[in-house]
């Protein structure tokens, strides 16, 4: 069965994995519609075209979202992270969202350390061209 196999691939047990049939574009855009509101509080950041463009996105879906840009390449700094969920007292951030493998610029963020800081928040991650192919990558 490819749902069952598929949490495998995902490292969870209780999770319910499911497949979208769309883009990368496609599975971002139902990802924060069927997540967020007009006027929730998101957190990222930009350091490659693919979180520039999902940060385009956000904005145009009417998100409060927080840029924090980065050296292209360099990838999300998970301090910094961690530094602004922890002085979100109120949890008025109701997202965090990285990419996890930005192939225009090469770098790879950690997504750990959003999952373990965010706390109410909820995490996306664009991970379309990594989640099976980037070793060690696990989300829990």
């Amino acid at each position: 069965d490819v749902l069952a196999d598929s949490k495998y691939v995902f490292q969870t047990q209780a999770g319910t994995p499911f497949i979208f049939t769309g883009t990368g574009t496609g599975g971002w855009e139902s990802a924060l519609t069927n997540t967020l509101s007009p006027g929730d509080k998101v957190v990222t950041f930009r350091y490659g075209q693919f979180s520039h463009l999902w940060i385009d996105m956000m904005q145009r879906m009417g998100l409060d979202v927080t840029v924090i840009d980065r050296p292209w390449g360099e990838g999300a700094d998970e301090s910094i992270l961690q530094d602004i969920l922890s002085k979100d007292k109120d949890k008025k951030i109701k997202a965090v969202a990285v990419v996890h493998n930005e192939t225009t610029t090469g770098a790879r963020s950690g997504s750990t350390a959003a999952c373990n800081s965010a706390g109410a928040a909820i995490v996306c991650t664009s991970t379309r061209n990594s989640r099976g192919s980037v070793l060690g990558y696990v989300l829990n």
